[in-house]
């Protein structure tokens, strides 16, 4: 309301509209006091652009999870309803997308098996200086050596000249034998670090969570277009030290924090790179954490790189939570969470991390000012809430790679996004799912008789509904004298249906996992024996080998790979380090592996045949049964005893007497016999022993 005076307008307004203003000036403080920086903007706006270009990968991930879950999408569904059709949904497409997993958690969980080493980063040589400087140190000291010595006694006593050849031949070999001695120390002293390299790095994975990422991207990977291991990244830590015995004798753990390198997986759908890029190292990209609790965000508060004074005006701004809008945020809550409720409800808070190249003004401007040229870009990390940057640091990887490793079920040589199981069974799931659907439907109708009913010939009144005895009042309507009910019998098609069903079953089988892989049994053809059932899952499980090779390739390696980077860089640790690399097995050698133990099993069914039995001996015996159970992980002296104690339990041979004339003239006899069969070990004839073996 507004009244006009002498002064002007004067405006009335009520208690609604002045708590609306103060509302507004208070938005106006926020907006002021978050104004984006230009590091901030150039941030932000990568992400505006990455989430626009990955838009229609999230769409389809989408579409695989409720694939996974039996959902129909909304459109068929819809189409079902208004055809009457059963909403039957079978889900192979998450059968076998277990299958995958569990095939994968089988060769990278394998016990014992470690899929890297760390050797020496080459051949350890003697430098020219040393080589010369123990030249020297033998010339010097060549008349000391006791063969030296020797030669010069004889040739003083015999009054011959000094063997001149002699004593350089010694100090030849002496030098040489110092310089092998040399090349021994430092191949040892190199195995040592490679040693405490490996173990150091066993421990980080085991403290980092890497196993359990490791289990998490795999699942991932069957399930969606990607899966992506972070890591590893610095964070503060609780770790669980020495144990201490009190006062009271109580043993009480003692809890520190500690800087630790740790590994975690990312969500797909919190993955955004730049759009069109083939790798991970591909140009720019964002993730976007999820803090779900703020204590989470306040850990990192005394991590080096992080701005602590900003962690806690964050805090204080957003104590009520923040989240980043993204366009599938509610409904990919509803099918990964189940609800809607929290997305908004918690008070967690969403950041912003990026990584890719800036220019070095933006830095400066920022606050970094040693060593960076304005004019230069730069590979760094720039961390943000909102448009709070708590983080903005180069990347410290020599190369500038970025810590997250990404693959696919199937690779694209074109897009970071590649093909799941869910997307190779899309088809056949669509026409299982349409055959299960009529065959419901053709079960039902078929299950009894049905009726057609002639309405014109019902008395007034009368209903249409049938149940068993009842009596129907008819007239004669129209001089109409026909049936007034007929019934008739659906065709059961159930088998024809059920063999189409089983049929693409099986063709599932063919571009995923093998049907061998789901437990069923193979006893036809070469399914009926041990041997046949491995050769067929060897040739059959190829197309599924070339995941465990992305998974080997791509996140394995270079997860051990960033970890010996960051310990040579920033561990005080001296003892570790060296002129050492990565060597990496791979899921190789677990495939190597395999092979042996199928070909050592094979060659053991051979040798236990009782006629070759006594070739090999006990001893021999034992050693193939040691080498299985040592393939096996079974504490070998537990399961087969030591050489030793095999010949203690041995009985010893009698010696028998034999009279030498008796025993020439037996061999003689021998020989003149026609046909003489070779006698082999036991008196087994050689040649019946070859034919066995064959």
């Amino acid at each position: 309301m507004a009244m006009q005076s002498g002064l002007g307008t004067v405006q009335f307004l009520n208690n609604d509209d002045l708590n609306r203003q103060a509302d507004a000036l208070k938005m106006a403080e926020r907006d002021i006091a978050v104004t984006p920086t230009s590091l901030a903007a150039h941030v932000r706006a990568f992400w505006e652009a990455a989430k626009t270009a990955k838009l229609d990968v999230e769409t389809e991930m989408l579409k695989l999870i409720r694939q996974s879950n039996g959902v129909y999408e909304a459109d068929m569904l819809a189409a079902l309803k208004q055809a009457g059709m059963p909403e039957d949904f079978i889900r192979l497409t998450s059968r076998k997308e277990r299958d995958v997993e569990g095939w994968l958690m089988d060769v990278f969980n394998n016990a014992g098996e470690r899929s890297w080493d760390i050797i020496p980063d080459s051949i350890p040589e003697i430098p020219p200086d040393l080589a010369a400087g123990i030249e020297d140190h033998v010339r010097q000291h060549i008349m000391d050596h006791p063969e030296v010595q020797a030669v010069m006694m004889q040739a003083q006593q015999t009054g011959q000249p000094i063997d001149s050849t002699a004593i350089i031949a010694i100090a030849r070999r002496e030098a040489a034998a110092m310089k092998d001695e040399a090349v021994r120390q430092a191949r040892q002293y190199a195995e040592e670090r490679c040693t405490a390299m490996e173990g150091k790095i066993q421990d980080q994975l085991d403290q980092g969570g890497y196993y359990d990422a490791l289990r998490a991207c795999i699942n991932d990977l069957s399930r969606l277009k990607a899966c992506i291991m972070k890591g590893p990244v610095l964070k503060k830590k609780k770790v669980l030290g020495e144990w201490a015995q009190g006062p009271d004798g109580r043993w009480n753990p003692q809890v520190e924090e500690q800087i630790t390198p740790c590994f975690e997986r990312v969500s797909p759908f919190d993955w955004y790179p730049v759009a069109n890029s083939n790798t991970v190292h591909d140009g720019a990209a964002c993730e976007l954490e999820h803090f779900n609790d703020p204590a989470d965000l306040q850990k990192l508060i005394g991590v080096p790189g992080y701005k602590g004074d900003v962690i806690k005006q964050i805090l204080r701004e957003y104590a009520g939570g923040y989240r980043e809008n993204t366009p599938i945020a509610p409904e990919r809550f509803a099918i990964e969470k189940q609800n809607t409720v929290g997305l908004y409800a918690n008070k967690g808070i969403d950041s912003i991390s990026y990584w890719g190249e800036i220019p070095g003004k933006l830095l400066k401007e920022w606050g970094i000012e040693e060593d960076v040229d304005p004019d230069a870009f730069y590979f760094v990390n720039i961390k943000m809430v909102n448009a709070y940057v708590y983080r903005a640091v180069l990347n410290p990887d020599p190369l500038g790679r970025k810590p997250y490793h990404v693959t696919s079920f199937i690779k694209s040589n074109d897009s970071q996004w590649g093909t799941a199981p869910g997307d190779l069974a899309y088809d056949i799931q669509g026409f299982c799912n349409n055959v299960v659907r009529n065959l419901t439907r053709n079960i039902s109708e078929s299950a009894g008789p049905m009726a057609e009913v002639n309405e014109d010939r019902l008395a007034d009144g009368e209903s249409p509904a049938r149940w068993p005895g009842k009596t129907f009042v008819t007239t004669s309507k129209g001089m109409q004298q026909g049936d007034v009910v007929k019934y008739f019998q659906a065709n059961l098609l159930a088998g024809e249906l059920w063999t189409l069903f089983q049929n693409a079953k099986l063709e599932l089988d063919s571009i995923i996992i093998p049907s061998f892989g789901q437990g069923s049994s193979l006893t036809k053809g070469g399914g009926r024996t041990a041997q046949g059932l491995a050769m067929i899952a060897n040739a059959e499980s190829r197309n599924l080998k070339v995941s465990v090779w992305n998974v080997s390739n791509d996140i394995e390696i270079p997860c051990i790979e960033r970890l010996f980077v960051t310990n040579m860089l920033f561990s005080d640790d001296d003892s570790i380090k060296g002129a050492l690399k990565v060597k990496a097995r791979g899921v190789a050698a677990q495939l190597i592996k395999d092979n042996q133990q199928q070909r050592q099993g094979e060659f053991m069914t051979r040798v236990m045949n009782p006629l070759l039995s006594p070739i090999l001996g006990t001893k021999g015996l034992a050693y193939l049964v040691r080498k299985d159970a040592e393939n096996l992980g079974l504490d070998i002296n537990q399961v087969v005893p030591n050489y030793e104690q095999i010949e203690a339990s041995e009985p010893q041979p009698m010696q028998q007497q034999v009279d030498p004339a008796t025993q020439q003239a037996a061999g003689a006899q021998a020989a003149q016999a026609p046909g003489a069969a070779t006698t082999g070990v036991a008196g087994v004839p050689l040649a019946q022993a070859r034919h066995s073996s064959e």
